[in-house]
């Protein structure tokens, strides 16, 4: 009872909007003078504004259901008939077991836009945990779980779907949750249990099931190579970092420093810019990291070409260590690919080619 006194006192107080009644009442009228002149599109119309009146402004949902039900019945051709039954049926559905949570729940999300989000989301979860009964429960833990992820909370978002799921198992929503729940444990890069998650959306009823789901398992599928390919490519890269550092020689470091500076071969970082500058603009941070790369990689190169350690001089371990170094240049692009998310363009360019 404190929570729910609580959150009454931070959302606003919502009243009937000013006047609606008496529109609802303009509107039947003006209805049943179109009927009587025979103009049947514009009796339907105002039936329509009728029933939209008093299910979302006055949430008089007896009479919102009594004028959709009418239109239907006196006017199953007109156009907004069918909004008219499905609007209908989702009413008498939701205030099965009464009214008031139905009317919390549409109070929140027609004024989501005003609200904190915090107490909107707090106010749906009391909602769901004061009417365990609440025919339309499923939805409000959908919404829930859709705020959460907006909002960019994947846990609390799993929460909500998982909720969802395991109560109402045959929901109609059941699909959307696992999807939800694919994403969620996706953006926590748990590719076990996305996986799981969007396999399971093909055992749903949702029309399309089993394409969504193939496609969502094989993105993970893709995306979970990848990162286990970056595990490897950041372990070589260790390797070769401590495999350079050891090979150094300390007394001849601060002379490879100085002597870098001035090599032909650092002219070409004017060039990097210069690519930066004419880069399309949507993509020059992109390639302002890779410049950024190259420069870098190339004066350690450099440095470590003069600073190295007397063996290796001889031929087998300059063409060694000259490997080695394009293998890491290599190692350090996949990873600013991967950080910049461009490894799906490149895979794609690769697979088109």
């Amino acid at each position: 009872m404190l929570m729910a006194f609580l959150l009454a006192a931070a959302l606003p107080v919502s009243t009937p909007v000013p006047g609606a009644l008496g529109r609802v009442d303009a509107w039947i009228r003006d209805a049943d003078a179109a009927a009587k002149a025979g103009k049947t599109s514009d009796a339907a119309a105002n039936l329509w504004r009728a029933a939209e009146a008093a299910d979302h402004d006055l949430r008089d949902y007896p009479r919102a259901v009594e004028l959709y039900d009418r239109l239907v019945l006196e006017y199953p051709a007109a156009r907004l008939s069918r909004g008219a039954a499905l609007r209908r049926d989702a009413v008498v559905r939701a205030t099965a077991g009464g009214s008031e949570p139905f009317a919390r729940l549409e109070r929140v999300r027609a004024e989501f836009s005003k609200l904190d989000r915090g107490d909107a989301r707090a106010e749906v979860r009391a909602i769901v945990k004061e009417y365990p009964s609440f025919a339309i429960a499923d939805e409000a833990l959908l919404w829930l779980g859709d705020r959460a992820a907006e909002a960019g909370d994947p846990e609390e978002a799993g929460e909500s779907y998982r909720e969802l799921l395991q109560r109402f198992p045959e929901s109609a929503h059941a699909a959307h949750a696992w999807a939800g729940l694919g994403r969620a444990a996706f953006a926590e890069k748990d590719w076990a249990a996305a996986e799981d998650a969007f396999s399971r959306i093909a055992g749903t009823s949702v029309a399309g099931a089993d394409i969504v789901s193939r496609k969502e398992v094989e993105m993970v599928r893709r995306h979970r190579t990848r990162a286990e390919r970056l595990g490897w490519v950041l372990g070589f890269l260790a390797i070769a970092g401590v495999a350079a550092v050891a090979t150094v020689d300390p007394r001849r470091l601060r002379a490879a420093v100085r002597a870098s500076w001035g090599r032909e071969l650092l002219y070409a970082g004017p060039v990097f810019v210069l690519l930066v500058v004419v880069a399309p603009h949507d993509g020059r941070g992109s390639i302002a990291a890779l410049a950024a790369l190259g420069v870098a990689f190339l004066w350690a190169a450099l440095v470590w070409a003069d600073a190295a350690r007397p063996a290796f001089a001889r031929p087998a371990l300059r063409a060694a260590s000259t490997v080695a170094g394009t293998l890491t240049g290599m190692a350090l692009v996949y990873v600013v690919l991967y950080a910049l998310d461009l490894l799906i363009a490149v895979e794609r360019l690769i697979g088109e080619a």
